[in-house]
């Protein structure tokens, strides 16, 4: 589209945009498979309770698990320490309002809410990302009905990350 000659028609200027979102979904995609499905490099949360292996809940006082604890022995696990942090927009969700996460961030978050801002402070990761893809990449079932699902799951990535092509990435 940006080498074409001379004005183009809006259809193929539209055509071109969902093309390339298509393949930036499936790229997505790729990659969430790939880095959340790693032998040995991932934890699993299960179960009810307020311990660091139970799975986050809502906002209630009685909110499962800790994810303060859960996320700083993955941090530790990590070759490099993490630069940047990749979790769903429904994790993001239950931790948005999280009284363990709040507690931790005490009396100077005025909001009392859990942003991208607090995570990255509270965690020391320069960039927290919200990925809020969603796609339907299975096969149509006889009705073509589309149910998305999001890219990543229910997962929170950890990850160092370094934009030029001869530093390390892991």
């Amino acid at each position: 589209l940006e080498v074409q000659d001379g004005p183009f028609k809006l259809w193929e200027r539209r055509k071109t945009e969902l093309l390339i979102t298509k393949l930036e979904l499936a790229q997505e995609k790729r990659i969430a498979d790939l880095v959340t499905n790693l032998d040995g490099r991932n934890t699993k949360l299960s179960g009810k309770g307020t311990k660091a292996e139970h799975k986050w809940s809502g906002a209630s006082d009685t909110a499962g698990g800790n994810p303060v604890e859960a996320i700083d022995a993955a941090i530790k696990k990590c070759f490099f320490r993490p630069n940047t942090m990749v979790l769903s927009e429904a994790v993001y969700d239950a931790l948005e309002y999280h009284p363990v996460l709040l507690k931790y961030l005490g009396e100077a978050n005025l909001i009392k809410k859990v942003d991208e801002a607090n995570l990255a402070k509270l965690f020391r990761i320069n960039k927290v990302i919200i990925a809020q893809g969603r796609a339907d990449f299975g096969n149509r079932s006889e009705d073509k009905k589309v149910t998305p699902e999001s890219i990543w799951g229910d997962s929170v990535v950890l990850c160092y990350t370094d934009s030029r092509w001869d530093q390390p990435c892991g």
